[in-house]
Protein backbone atom coordinates (compact mmCIF):
# COMPACT_ATOMS: atom_id res chain seq x y z
CA UNK A 1 0.00 0.00 0.00
CA UNK A 2 1.37 3.43 -0.96
CA UNK A 3 2.13 5.61 2.05
CA UNK A 4 -0.11 8.63 2.42
CA UNK A 5 1.53 12.02 2.80
CA UNK A 6 0.38 14.70 5.22
CA UNK A 7 -1.03 16.71 2.31
CA UNK A 8 -3.34 13.78 1.49
CA UNK A 9 -4.96 13.78 4.93
CA UNK A 10 -4.58 17.36 6.24
CA UNK A 11 -7.66 18.69 8.02
CA UNK A 12 -8.07 21.80 10.12
CA UNK A 13 -9.03 21.29 13.75
CA UNK A 14 -12.55 22.49 12.97
CA UNK A 15 -12.77 20.00 10.09
CA UNK A 16 -11.60 17.15 12.34
CA UNK A 17 -14.43 17.90 14.78
CA UNK A 18 -17.00 18.23 12.00
CA UNK A 19 -15.86 14.98 10.35
CA UNK A 20 -16.15 13.07 13.64
CA UNK A 21 -19.64 14.32 14.49
CA UNK A 22 -20.96 13.93 10.94
CA UNK A 23 -19.71 10.34 10.82
CA UNK A 24 -21.54 9.24 13.95
CA UNK A 25 -24.69 11.19 13.14
CA UNK A 26 -24.72 9.38 9.77
CA UNK A 27 -24.62 6.10 11.74
CA UNK A 28 -27.74 7.02 13.69
CA UNK A 29 -26.13 8.64 16.74
CA UNK A 30 -27.73 11.70 18.34
CA UNK A 31 -25.59 14.82 18.81
CA UNK A 32 -25.36 15.72 22.52
CA UNK A 33 -24.18 19.24 23.47
CA UNK A 34 -20.92 20.19 25.17
CA UNK A 35 -21.52 20.79 28.90
CA UNK A 36 -18.73 23.32 29.52
CA UNK A 37 -15.98 22.75 32.07
CA UNK A 38 -17.79 23.55 35.34
CA UNK A 39 -19.47 20.39 36.80
CA UNK A 40 -23.20 20.61 37.43
CA UNK A 41 -24.54 18.81 40.52
CA UNK A 42 -21.39 16.70 40.89
CA UNK A 43 -19.41 17.49 44.06
CA UNK A 44 -16.89 14.72 43.26
CA UNK A 45 -15.29 16.80 40.46
CA UNK A 46 -13.45 20.12 40.51
CA UNK A 47 -13.67 20.44 36.73
CA UNK A 48 -14.99 18.40 33.81
CA UNK A 49 -11.98 16.17 33.15
CA UNK A 50 -13.32 13.72 30.57
CA UNK A 51 -16.06 13.26 28.01
CA UNK A 52 -17.63 10.73 30.35
CA UNK A 53 -17.96 13.12 33.32
CA UNK A 54 -21.18 14.92 32.25
CA UNK A 55 -22.64 11.55 31.18
CA UNK A 56 -22.31 9.94 34.62
CA UNK A 57 -26.06 10.11 35.41
CA UNK A 58 -26.75 8.07 32.25
CA UNK A 59 -24.26 5.38 33.29
CA UNK A 60 -25.48 5.15 36.88
CA UNK A 61 -29.16 5.08 35.93
CA UNK A 62 -29.94 8.36 37.69
CA UNK A 63 -31.09 9.80 34.37
CA UNK A 64 -32.27 8.41 31.04
CA UNK A 65 -30.11 9.32 28.04
CA UNK A 66 -31.96 11.15 25.24
CA UNK A 67 -31.01 8.28 22.89
CA UNK A 68 -29.27 4.92 23.14
CA UNK A 69 -26.43 6.19 20.94
CA UNK A 70 -24.92 9.65 21.47
CA UNK A 71 -22.00 11.59 20.05
CA UNK A 72 -20.44 14.86 21.21
CA UNK A 73 -17.28 16.92 21.61
CA UNK A 74 -16.65 17.88 25.22
CA UNK A 75 -14.29 20.54 26.56
CA UNK A 76 -12.12 19.06 29.32
CA UNK A 77 -9.47 20.26 31.77
CA UNK A 78 -7.15 17.73 33.38
CA UNK A 79 -4.08 18.67 35.43
CA UNK A 80 -2.93 15.24 36.58
CA UNK A 81 -0.29 15.21 33.82
CA UNK A 82 0.86 18.78 34.50
CA UNK A 83 4.55 17.88 34.66
CA UNK A 84 4.32 16.12 31.27
CA UNK A 85 3.09 19.23 29.48
CA UNK A 86 5.84 20.36 27.13
CA UNK A 87 6.13 17.07 25.24
CA UNK A 88 4.29 16.47 21.98
CA UNK A 89 0.95 15.15 23.24
CA UNK A 90 0.10 16.14 26.82
CA UNK A 91 -2.04 19.17 27.63
CA UNK A 92 -4.15 20.51 30.49
CA UNK A 93 -7.11 21.51 28.30
CA UNK A 94 -8.41 19.47 25.39
CA UNK A 95 -11.54 18.46 23.51
CA UNK A 96 -12.73 14.85 23.78
CA UNK A 97 -14.69 13.59 20.78
CA UNK A 98 -17.10 10.99 22.16
CA UNK A 99 -19.31 8.14 21.02
CA UNK A 100 -21.67 6.45 23.47
CA UNK A 101 -23.77 3.29 23.47
CA UNK A 102 -26.25 2.55 26.23
CA UNK A 103 -28.23 -0.60 27.03
CA UNK A 104 -29.24 -2.67 24.03
CA UNK A 105 -26.99 -0.59 21.74
CA UNK A 106 -23.90 -2.08 23.47
CA UNK A 107 -21.59 -3.61 20.84
CA UNK A 108 -17.83 -4.11 21.00
CA UNK A 109 -17.71 -5.09 17.35
CA UNK A 110 -19.50 -1.92 16.29
CA UNK A 111 -17.23 0.25 18.46
CA UNK A 112 -14.06 -1.19 16.90
CA UNK A 113 -15.41 -1.25 13.34
CA UNK A 114 -16.62 2.36 13.49
CA UNK A 115 -13.30 3.54 14.96
CA UNK A 116 -11.34 1.78 12.22
CA UNK A 117 -13.68 3.01 9.46
CA UNK A 118 -13.53 6.64 10.55
CA UNK A 119 -9.75 6.62 11.07
CA UNK A 120 -8.93 5.01 7.72
CA UNK A 121 -11.76 6.24 5.48
CA UNK A 122 -13.11 9.39 7.14
CA UNK A 123 -9.70 10.75 8.13
CA UNK A 124 -7.66 8.89 5.52
CA UNK A 125 -4.92 7.63 7.83
CA UNK A 126 -2.80 4.65 6.77
CA UNK A 127 -4.28 1.47 8.32
CA UNK A 128 -0.80 -0.08 8.35
CA UNK A 129 0.24 2.48 10.97
CA UNK A 130 -2.49 1.51 13.45
CA UNK A 131 -2.20 -0.75 16.50
CA UNK A 132 -4.78 -1.66 19.13
CA UNK A 133 -4.34 -2.56 22.79
CA UNK A 134 -6.64 -4.97 24.65
CA UNK A 135 -6.95 -6.36 28.17
CA UNK A 136 -4.74 -9.43 28.18
CA UNK A 137 -5.59 -11.37 31.33
CA UNK A 138 -8.08 -11.91 34.08
CA UNK A 139 -7.98 -9.02 36.55
CA UNK A 140 -9.96 -8.77 39.77
CA UNK A 141 -12.52 -11.24 38.46
CA UNK A 142 -12.80 -9.62 35.02
CA UNK A 143 -11.64 -11.95 32.22
CA UNK A 144 -9.35 -11.13 29.31
CA UNK A 145 -11.24 -9.28 26.57
CA UNK A 146 -11.34 -12.03 23.94
CA UNK A 147 -14.31 -10.40 22.19
CA UNK A 148 -12.32 -7.24 21.42
CA UNK A 149 -9.35 -9.30 20.27
CA UNK A 150 -11.56 -11.13 17.78
CA UNK A 151 -13.13 -7.86 16.63
CA UNK A 152 -9.71 -6.34 15.88
CA UNK A 153 -8.52 -9.51 14.13
CA UNK A 154 -11.08 -8.73 11.42
CA UNK A 155 -9.46 -5.33 10.89
CA UNK A 156 -5.69 -5.67 11.38
CA UNK A 157 -2.90 -8.28 11.60
CA UNK A 158 -2.61 -10.11 14.91
CA UNK A 159 0.90 -8.70 15.38
CA UNK A 160 -0.54 -5.21 15.81
CA UNK A 161 -3.07 -6.25 18.47
CA UNK A 162 -1.16 -5.64 21.68
CA UNK A 163 -2.25 -7.36 24.93
CA UNK A 164 -1.70 -5.16 27.98
CA UNK A 165 -2.38 -5.70 31.70
CA UNK A 166 -5.16 -4.26 33.83
CA UNK A 167 -3.06 -1.20 34.74
CA UNK A 168 -3.34 -0.11 31.11
CA UNK A 169 -6.59 -1.58 29.82
CA UNK A 170 -9.01 -1.91 32.72
CA UNK A 171 -11.13 1.12 33.54
CA UNK A 172 -12.76 1.93 36.86
CA UNK A 173 -14.59 1.96 38.99
CA UNK A 174 -14.42 5.70 39.65
CA UNK A 175 -14.10 5.17 43.38
CA UNK A 176 -14.36 2.11 45.61
CA UNK A 177 -17.38 0.70 43.79
CA UNK A 178 -19.39 1.12 40.62
CA UNK A 179 -19.33 0.27 36.88
CA UNK A 180 -16.03 -0.93 35.41
CA UNK A 181 -14.67 -2.98 32.54
CA UNK A 182 -11.97 -3.50 29.92
CA UNK A 183 -11.07 -0.96 27.27
CA UNK A 184 -9.38 -1.04 23.88
CA UNK A 185 -7.23 1.82 22.58
CA UNK A 186 -6.04 2.71 19.08
CA UNK A 187 -2.47 3.95 18.50
CA UNK A 188 -0.97 5.67 15.45
CA UNK A 189 2.70 5.16 14.56
CA UNK A 190 4.24 8.58 13.83
CA UNK A 191 7.67 7.12 13.12
CA UNK A 192 10.76 6.19 15.16
CA UNK A 193 12.04 9.77 15.10
CA UNK A 194 9.31 10.66 17.63
CA UNK A 195 10.11 7.85 20.09
CA UNK A 196 11.07 8.81 23.63
CA UNK A 197 14.74 7.95 24.07
CA UNK A 198 14.27 6.20 27.41
CA UNK A 199 11.27 4.03 26.39
CA UNK A 200 12.31 0.41 25.88
CA UNK A 201 8.82 -0.86 25.01
CA UNK A 202 9.19 -2.43 21.57
CA UNK A 203 5.46 -2.72 20.82
CA UNK A 204 4.02 0.69 21.69
CA UNK A 205 6.87 3.14 22.18
CA UNK A 206 5.83 6.35 23.92
CA UNK A 207 6.02 9.38 21.65
CA UNK A 208 6.17 7.23 18.54
CA UNK A 209 2.87 5.38 19.02
CA UNK A 210 0.30 7.99 20.02
CA UNK A 211 -3.02 6.93 21.50
CA UNK A 212 -5.58 8.70 19.32
CA UNK A 213 -8.75 6.89 20.35
CA UNK A 214 -10.01 4.88 23.28
CA UNK A 215 -12.36 3.02 20.94
CA UNK A 216 -14.33 1.64 23.84
CA UNK A 217 -14.45 1.55 27.61
CA UNK A 218 -16.77 -1.44 27.92
CA UNK A 219 -18.61 -1.01 31.19
CA UNK A 220 -19.92 -4.55 31.55
CA UNK A 221 -19.28 -5.17 35.24
CA UNK A 222 -20.19 -3.84 38.65
CA UNK A 223 -17.77 -3.87 41.57
CA UNK A 224 -19.42 -3.82 45.00
CA UNK A 225 -17.91 -2.24 48.12
CA UNK A 226 -16.76 -5.69 49.26
CA UNK A 227 -14.92 -6.23 45.95
CA UNK A 228 -17.44 -8.63 44.43
CA UNK A 229 -17.63 -8.46 40.63
CA UNK A 230 -20.93 -9.06 38.85
CA UNK A 231 -22.31 -8.47 35.38
CA UNK A 232 -24.19 -5.21 34.80
CA UNK A 233 -27.77 -5.67 33.68
CA UNK A 234 -27.38 -2.73 31.28
CA UNK A 235 -23.81 -2.39 29.93
CA UNK A 236 -22.53 0.66 28.04
CA UNK A 237 -19.71 1.81 25.77
CA UNK A 238 -17.73 5.01 26.29
CA UNK A 239 -15.52 5.88 23.31
CA UNK A 240 -13.23 8.91 23.36
CA UNK A 241 -10.86 10.43 20.78
CA UNK A 242 -8.65 13.46 21.44
CA UNK A 243 -9.45 16.24 18.95
CA UNK A 244 -6.03 17.87 19.29
CA UNK A 245 -4.14 14.60 18.91
CA UNK A 246 -6.05 13.76 15.75
CA UNK A 247 -5.33 17.23 14.38
CA UNK A 248 -1.64 16.81 15.25
CA UNK A 249 -1.39 13.51 13.39
CA UNK A 250 -3.41 14.66 10.37
CA UNK A 251 -1.47 17.92 10.05
CA UNK A 252 1.94 16.39 10.74
CA UNK A 253 2.38 18.95 13.52
CA UNK A 254 5.23 18.47 16.01
CA UNK A 255 2.82 18.72 18.96
CA UNK A 256 -0.79 19.39 19.94
CA UNK A 257 0.30 22.95 20.76
CA UNK A 258 1.40 23.55 17.15
CA UNK A 259 -1.77 22.54 15.33
CA UNK A 260 -3.47 25.18 13.17
CA UNK A 261 -5.73 26.41 15.99
CA UNK A 262 -2.88 27.25 18.38
CA UNK A 263 0.14 27.79 16.15
CA UNK A 264 -0.16 31.61 15.95
CA UNK A 265 0.06 31.80 19.75
CA UNK A 266 2.83 29.19 19.89
CA UNK A 267 4.92 31.00 17.27
CA UNK A 268 4.48 34.33 19.04
CA UNK A 269 5.51 32.84 22.39
CA UNK A 270 8.42 30.87 20.93
CA UNK A 271 9.84 34.03 19.33
CA UNK A 272 10.18 35.46 22.85
CA UNK A 273 11.13 32.48 25.04
CA UNK A 274 13.20 30.71 22.33
CA UNK A 275 12.68 27.21 23.76
CA UNK A 276 10.29 24.56 22.43
CA UNK A 277 9.26 23.04 25.76
CA UNK A 278 8.78 26.45 27.38
CA UNK A 279 6.69 27.70 24.45
CA UNK A 280 4.47 24.63 24.64
CA UNK A 281 3.95 25.04 28.39
CA UNK A 282 3.03 28.73 28.09
CA UNK A 283 0.71 28.10 25.12
CA UNK A 284 -1.08 25.31 27.00
CA UNK A 285 -1.29 26.91 30.44
CA UNK A 286 -2.39 30.31 29.19
CA UNK A 287 -5.09 28.76 27.00
CA UNK A 288 -6.41 26.72 29.94
CA UNK A 289 -6.26 29.76 32.21
CA UNK A 290 -8.33 31.75 29.71
CA UNK A 291 -10.96 28.99 29.60
CA UNK A 292 -11.17 28.93 33.39
CA UNK A 293 -11.33 32.71 33.64
CA UNK A 294 -14.08 32.90 31.02
CA UNK A 295 -15.98 30.19 32.92
CA UNK A 296 -16.07 32.31 36.08
CA UNK A 297 -13.18 30.84 38.08
CA UNK A 298 -10.98 33.33 39.98
CA UNK A 299 -7.42 32.61 41.18
CA UNK A 300 -7.32 31.37 44.77
CA UNK A 301 -5.76 28.91 47.19
CA UNK A 302 -8.22 25.99 47.09
CA UNK A 303 -9.95 23.71 44.58
CA UNK A 304 -10.52 25.03 41.03
CA UNK A 305 -9.25 28.55 41.90
CA UNK A 306 -5.97 26.96 43.02
CA UNK A 307 -5.69 25.08 39.72
CA UNK A 308 -6.06 28.41 37.91
CA UNK A 309 -3.54 30.19 40.15
CA UNK A 310 -1.00 27.41 39.66
CA UNK A 311 -1.39 27.54 35.87
CA UNK A 312 -0.98 31.32 35.74
CA UNK A 313 2.02 31.34 38.06
CA UNK A 314 3.71 28.48 36.22
CA UNK A 315 3.19 30.43 33.00
CA UNK A 316 4.73 33.52 34.59
CA UNK A 317 7.65 31.51 35.98
CA UNK A 318 8.50 30.04 32.57
CA UNK A 319 8.26 33.45 30.88
CA UNK A 320 10.38 35.12 33.57
CA UNK A 321 12.99 32.36 33.46
CA UNK A 322 13.41 32.97 29.72
CA UNK A 323 14.30 36.59 30.39
CA UNK A 324 11.04 37.83 28.86
CA UNK A 325 9.09 40.60 30.57
CA UNK A 326 5.83 39.46 32.17
CA UNK A 327 3.98 42.20 30.31
CA UNK A 328 4.33 40.04 27.18
CA UNK A 329 1.79 37.62 28.63
CA UNK A 330 -0.93 40.17 27.86
CA UNK A 331 -0.21 40.05 24.12
CA UNK A 332 -0.14 36.24 24.22
CA UNK A 333 -3.57 36.32 25.86
CA UNK A 334 -4.86 38.59 23.08
CA UNK A 335 -3.79 36.04 20.47
CA UNK A 336 -5.29 33.09 22.36
CA UNK A 337 -8.58 34.95 22.81
CA UNK A 338 -8.72 35.40 19.05
CA UNK A 339 -8.23 31.67 18.47
CA UNK A 340 -10.33 30.19 21.29
CA UNK A 341 -13.71 28.76 20.19
CA UNK A 342 -16.75 29.64 22.27
CA UNK A 343 -16.89 27.61 25.49
CA UNK A 344 -20.40 26.73 26.77
CA UNK A 345 -21.25 28.22 30.14
CA UNK A 346 -18.80 31.13 30.01
CA UNK A 347 -19.75 34.11 32.17
CA UNK A 348 -16.93 36.64 31.67
CA UNK A 349 -16.05 38.91 28.77
CA UNK A 350 -12.56 38.98 27.24
CA UNK A 351 -11.98 42.39 28.83
CA UNK A 352 -12.85 40.98 32.26
CA UNK A 353 -10.52 38.00 31.85
CA UNK A 354 -7.69 40.32 30.78
CA UNK A 355 -8.14 42.36 33.96
CA UNK A 356 -8.29 39.22 36.13
CA UNK A 357 -5.07 37.88 34.60
CA UNK A 358 -3.35 41.25 34.94
CA UNK A 359 -4.27 41.42 38.64
CA UNK A 360 -2.91 37.91 39.33
CA UNK A 361 0.32 38.68 37.47
CA UNK A 362 0.74 41.87 39.50
CA UNK A 363 0.51 39.82 42.70
CA UNK A 364 2.93 37.22 41.38
CA UNK A 365 5.48 39.79 40.26
CA UNK A 366 5.94 40.61 43.94
CA UNK A 367 6.47 36.91 44.64
CA UNK A 368 9.19 36.84 41.98
CA UNK A 369 10.90 39.83 43.60
CA UNK A 370 10.88 38.02 46.96
CA UNK A 371 12.18 34.87 45.32
CA UNK A 372 15.34 36.59 44.12
CA UNK A 373 16.21 37.53 47.70
CA UNK A 374 15.07 34.31 49.36
CA UNK A 375 17.03 32.05 47.00
CA UNK A 376 20.35 33.88 47.39
CA UNK A 377 21.44 31.83 50.48
CA UNK A 378 20.78 28.55 48.68
CA UNK A 379 22.64 29.70 45.57
CA UNK A 380 25.58 30.79 47.69
CA UNK A 381 25.56 27.42 49.46
CA UNK A 382 25.22 25.56 46.18
CA UNK A 383 22.39 23.27 47.29
CA UNK A 384 18.76 23.20 48.35
CA UNK A 385 16.70 20.45 49.97
CA UNK A 386 13.25 19.18 49.05
CA UNK A 387 11.83 20.49 52.31
CA UNK A 388 13.36 23.90 51.55
CA UNK A 389 11.59 23.97 48.18
CA UNK A 390 8.27 23.01 49.78
CA UNK A 391 8.73 25.62 52.52
CA UNK A 392 9.43 28.34 49.94
CA UNK A 393 6.23 27.39 48.13
CA UNK A 394 3.90 26.98 51.10
CA UNK A 395 5.15 30.05 52.99
CA UNK A 396 6.11 32.48 50.23
CA UNK A 397 4.23 31.17 47.18
CA UNK A 398 7.41 30.51 45.18
CA UNK A 399 6.69 27.75 42.63
CA UNK A 400 8.95 24.73 42.39
CA UNK A 401 9.36 25.45 38.67
CA UNK A 402 10.99 28.75 39.52
CA UNK A 403 13.37 27.10 41.99
CA UNK A 404 14.12 24.39 39.42
CA UNK A 405 15.10 27.03 36.85
CA UNK A 406 17.36 28.82 39.37
CA UNK A 407 19.07 25.51 40.11
CA UNK A 408 19.66 24.92 36.39
CA UNK A 409 21.13 28.41 35.88
CA UNK A 410 23.48 28.03 38.82
CA UNK A 411 24.63 24.44 38.31
CA UNK A 412 22.69 23.12 41.30
CA UNK A 413 20.84 19.80 41.54
CA UNK A 414 17.10 20.17 42.07
CA UNK A 415 15.99 17.52 44.65
CA UNK A 416 13.12 16.03 42.65
CA UNK A 417 12.34 12.94 44.75
CA UNK A 418 12.90 14.70 48.07
CA UNK A 419 10.70 17.61 47.01
CA UNK A 420 7.92 15.31 45.81
CA UNK A 421 7.95 13.51 49.18
CA UNK A 422 7.81 16.84 51.02
CA UNK A 423 5.02 18.09 48.75
CA UNK A 424 2.92 14.97 49.33
CA UNK A 425 3.47 15.13 53.09
CA UNK A 426 2.39 18.76 53.12
CA UNK A 427 -0.70 17.98 51.02
CA UNK A 428 -1.68 15.11 53.35
CA UNK A 429 -1.26 17.35 56.40
CA UNK A 430 -3.28 20.13 54.78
Amino acid sequence: MAERSNSDVYKTTDEVQETFLDFFVSKGYTHHPDSGIIPQNDPTLLLINSGMAPMKPFFTGEATPPAEQLTNVQNCIRTGDLDDVGDSHHGTSFNMMGSWQFGSAFSKQQATEYAHELITEGFGLDPDKLSASVLDDSAEGIPADEESIKAWQRLMPAGRIVPLPAADNLWGPAGTSGPCGPCTEVFFDRGPEYADADDVNERLRSGQHIEIWNAGVFMEYLKDEDGTISKLASPSVDGGAGLERFAMVLQGAPSIHEIDRWKPAYDQIFSDVNDVRSARIVTDHLRTSEILLQSGVVPGNRLAPYVLRRLIRRTASVVANSGTNLSSIGKYQDTIQGQLPTIPGTTRSEAETKEALRAELAIFSKVLARADKLLIPFVNRGEISGSDVQQLHSTHGIPADLVRAVCERNGMVFPEEEYEAARQAHAAKS
